[in-house]
């Protein structure tokens, strides 16, 4: 590829013959020699090597040439218009109406005006014999070209225009290039205006050597006290000796490192700096010749972080327990951790405020920090009281000293805080207490801002719902052992009462069954009707009384399991052979649908069939005709066992009820034979005791389904 000018300055050069084949014409320059005689044979050879060298020119290069003859009006494109631009050479014609040149249509609009002005300012020059142009020329494909383009202006002995050759060059990539190195240049000095950042050189040793006027205006520190390592007085004292570590191992393995500490900047405080440093080697040795580093400012994005982990330590601590002094007591240690020096806890009580917790970030002082606490925290800068009282946060920080101005503490060993910050522990229902943080060291490395007192805010109000679900808990634990309290004591009670009932109850029974029979001597008919209805009264209230027993011990947690291989199909047989003589005497059928084999369960025989028995008589008790149908299903998880009947059934709103103890559908009409209300409980108690659970289908005046499952 051409040089730039390279095709202007070898076609200046040549001498083109008049040929009107090639459409290129010879006209004289101010620059040019005189052609030879146009009659002689050296003349005439001449010319035709110098358009021969011409044309080789043209096709050997990369730019597209134009060549337009003033006098003649004629204009040629080189070939490479094609193969740059994409436009064929035939289609380089004029516009319809002569108003504006090809070349002219396809500059940018952008451009159009300046770039066409310019040319024809040149032209109109008599002594202007180049011109040089960059702009954007459309591509047959519709995209722009960055062009540069040169033009060669030969003016005859009047100095009017006879010949213009111009060479365009596709420029965009390097033109692009260009324009986005500028634009990189520019974004980074913007990025290193806009930066806090302190930019440092030092040797081998890490001493400075030279002033570094950055490194003076983000410390405040004098020329003379930077020199050697007398910059490192600016580091914090608690990350100088880490600082300093960090660079000795870059040092011994040849390579960058990055840490994070505190700098004391112009005004006094501490702020949190990323260091960064890298080596500078001797191109030819490697030897590491420099270090070159930057400290940038990131206090905000450390605060920030530093305040998301106090929020997120504080929550865990109160997430952790719902004990709220020991809740408490991780609030204020993540507090010191990170942010302040101390933080106390007040909490509310009959009225007043009074200390619960507190935290000292050094131990040498806690007893210091407990004397300025004092009970209700009234000797503090900010008065937790009347943030309570008012439910405001309140701030108050002292302005940071000169850089030179650093504070001792106090002989007497009594604190000073510098700044200050208190908010509300706030609940749903009221303010519960305030939460307070102090800052009183002698670096003054942990400021108090509206930032932290926001995350204290927020912190309060995490401590105050904290706080009440931890009251909530204590209640509800107290009021729940109070409550199994009173309900083993009423098992025990009933535990007790029913046993001493039962052992005179069979006594009643038996005796009144032996006089019902004649042994003791003959009875009339109404005596023996009347013996009947008292066994059958105490039968009914044995029946309660084991229901009872049955019913506490399952709730006071005494009742036992004791599993052991189950034929379902028998305990069904069995269960319907207790209750066929009251369904014969009803009238009923007993349906029996159960499968032939596989019927085995493991589970407690005497539990299972006390509750299969009450469903039983349940059905019978309350169908007055029709039919009480058992089936058994044995599936691949569980056993079923269904007892449906065609009885009176219970409405859907009563469904939900019928398992508490003592409800019955009717409560103010029930027959004596309708029982006690504790069947259907026992039956639930017992299924779930077996690790099974019950369901119910019921409409009433159809009838009633009750299926008992168990995990098999």
């Amino acid at each position: 590829m051409l040089v730039p000018g390279t095709t202007l300055g070898a076609l200046h050069d040549l001498q083109v013959p008049p040929s009107s084949a090639d459409r290129l014409h010879s006209h004289s320059t101010p620059n040019a020699e005189p052609a030879p005689p146009s009659g002689t044979a050296d003349g005439t050879a001449r010319s035709r090597r110098s358009g021969e060298r011409y044309r080789l020119a043209v096709r050997a290069t990369n730019d597209v040439v134009w060549d337009w003859d003033a006098h003649a009006d004629d204009e040629e494109w080189s070939e490479a218009l094609f193969t740059v631009f994409g436009w064929l050479p035939q289609q380089a014609k004029r516009s319809a109406d002569g108003a504006r040149s090809w070349w002219s249509e396809r500059i940018h609009p952008d451009d159009r005006d300046r770039v066409v002005s310019s040319y024809q300012h040149a032209l109109a020059s008599t002594m202007l014999e180049r011109w040089e142009g960059t702009y954007r020329f459309r591509r047959a494909d519709d995209s722009y070209a960055h062009v540069v383009d040169r033009a060669l202006i030969q003016r005859d002995g009047r100095g009017d225009v006879s010949r213009v050759v111009r060479a365009l060059r596709d420029a965009s990539e390097s033109i692009l290039a260009t324009a986005a190195l500028r634009e990189s240049e520019a974004r980074f000095r913007a990025l290193v205006e806009a930066s806090a950042c302190a930019v440092w050189r030092a040797d081998t040793e890490a001493n400075l050597t030279e002033d570094l006027p950055g490194w003076r205006a983000v410390t405040g520190m004098r020329a003379e006290e930077i020199l050697g390592r007398g910059w490192m007085r600016a580091i914090h004292p608690d990350d100088r000796e880490r600082a300093v570590r960090c660079w000795r191992e870059a040092r011994d393995l040849r390579t960058g490192f990055e840490l994070v500490h505190r700098l004391r900047v112009a005004d006094g405080s501490y702020r949190w700096f990323s260091c960064r440093g890298v080596p500078v080697r001797d191109d030819a040795r490697g030897t590491i010749r420099e270090w070159v580093g930057m400290h940038e400012d990131i206090d905000a994005r450390h605060r920030q972080e530093v305040a998301e982990r106090v929020l997120v330590h504080g929550t865990a601590a109160l997430d952790g327990t719902l004990e709220s002094t020991e809740a408490l007591r991780g609030v204020a240690d993540a507090v010191v951790a990170e942010m302040s020096d101390a933080c106390l806890v007040y909490l509310a009580c009959d009225g007043a405020l009074e200390l619960a917790e507190l935290a000292c970030r050094d131990d040498s002082r806690v007893e210091a920090l407990r004397t300025l606490a004092g009970h209700d925290g009234s000797r503090l800068p900010i008065a937790p009281a009347a943030v309570a009282h008012t439910g405001h946060a309140a701030l108050r920080a002292d302005p940071p000293p000169a850089a030179e101005a650093i504070r001792e503490p106090a002989p007497d060993g009594s604190l000073a805080p510098y700044a200050a910050l208190c908010v509300p522990i706030q609940g749903q229902r009221g303010t519960l207490g305030a939460l307070a943080a102090l800052s009183f060291g002698a670096l003054r490395d942990r400021p108090l801002t509206e930032r932290e007192l926001a995350t204290l805010e927020e912190l309060g109000r995490r401590a105050g719902r904290a706080i009440e679900q931890a009251r909530a808990f204590r209640d509800t634990t107290r009021a729940r052992e109070v409550a199994e309290a009173a309900s083993a004591a009423k098992s025990d009670f009933l535990a007790v009462l029913s046993h001493e009932i039962r052992t005179p109850l069979s006594s009643i029974i038996g005796y009144a069954q032996l006089l019902a029979d004649g042994i003791t001597g003959p009875v009339s008919s109404a005596q023996g009707h009347q013996l009947r209805r008292i066994v059958s009264g105490a039968e009914h209230l044995r029946t309660l009384i084991e229901e009872i027993l049955t019913l506490s011990r399952i709730e006071a947690g005494r009742a036992e399991v004791h599993p052991a291989p189950v034929d379902l199909c028998a305990l069904v047989d069995e269960a319907i052979d207790i209750v066929a003589l009251a369904a014969q005497q009803k009238g009923l059928r007993l349906v029996r649908d159960v499968p032939a084999t596989g019927c085995v369960v493991t589970t407690d025989r005497t539990k299972l069939l006390q509750a299969l028995v009450n469903l039983a008589g349940n059905a019978v008790k309350f169908t007055e005709r029709g039919e009480i149908g058992f089936r058994v299903r044995v599936l691949d998880d569980r056993a079923e066992l269904e007892v449906r009947d065609t009885g009176v059934g219970i409405a859907p709103e009563h469904q939900r009820r019928i398992y508490e103890p003592f409800w019955r559908v009717d409560q103010d009409h029930v027959h004596p034979s309708a029982g006690t209300g504790l069947g259907l409980a026992v039956v639930r108690n017992l299924v779930q005791l077996l690790g099974g659970g019950i369901r119910t289908e019921s409409r009433a005046g159809e009838g009633s389904r009750f299926t008992l499952w168990l995990p098999r």
